[in-house]
Parts: C-alpha cells; sequence; structure tokens
C-alpha cells in the first residue's frame, strides 16, 4: 500500500469497522491484509460513504452530542435524518438490525 497514515483515535464511534479512501480494483488487496474480514457490499457491490457523510459524523464528534442508533428501522425502509449536522440526509436502511 503508497502512502500509509497512521491516525490515532480518542473514540470508538463504529466497533470493528474501518474507513478506507480507496478505489474498487485495491478492495482485493485490502481484504487480504490480516485481520481485514471483508468489505461491506450491497447488492454486490462495495458500500460506499461520501466525504459529506464523513464530514457529517466529524461534525457529530466536535458538537460532543451522544450519538445514538434506533434500530427501529426495517430493511429497505427510507430513513431521513431530521437534525443535527447530517440533517436532510435520505437514505434507504441497507441492513437488518439482529433484535
Amino acid at each position: 500500500m503508497k502512502n500509509r497514515q497512521k491516525k490515532w483515535i480518542d473514540q470508538v464511534l463504529f466497533p470493528n469497522y474501518i474507513f478506507v479512501k480507496t478505489c474498487t480494483t485495491d478492495l482485493y488487496h485490502i481484504c487480504q491484509i490480516p485481520k481485514v474480514v471483508s468489505c461491506i457490499n450491497c447488492a454486490g457491490k462495495p458500500s460506499i460513504i461520501t466525504l459529506s457523510e464523513i464530514e457529517g459524523i466529524k461534525g457529530l464528534l466536535k458538537i460532543g452530542l451522544e450519538v445514538t442508533v434506533e434500530n427501529k428501522f426495517e430493511l429497505g425502509e427510507r430513513v431521513k435524518v431530521t437534525s443535527g449536522p447530517l440533517a436532510g440526509v435520505l437514505r434507504r436502511c441497507n441492513f437488518e438490525f439482529a433484535h
């Protein structure tokens, strides 16, 4: 891998997940790294989070408010964020929560 960067974090918001800025052609090599289990996929394609969504998450952390995740959504249900830095983001729920 080129240009490896180390980042120290103070808070784990998504345990057991890492976000990687890469191109799809490098995903195979990333999955070969020890302790990497797989990449998150939806309909056989890599799941992508946009830079604006990453910035929104960073904005939430800067505010210092507690972040919670509701698990009352159904697979395929449309979900809209109603407040905070991600207000207005509309997405379809693409995974099921364990109840």
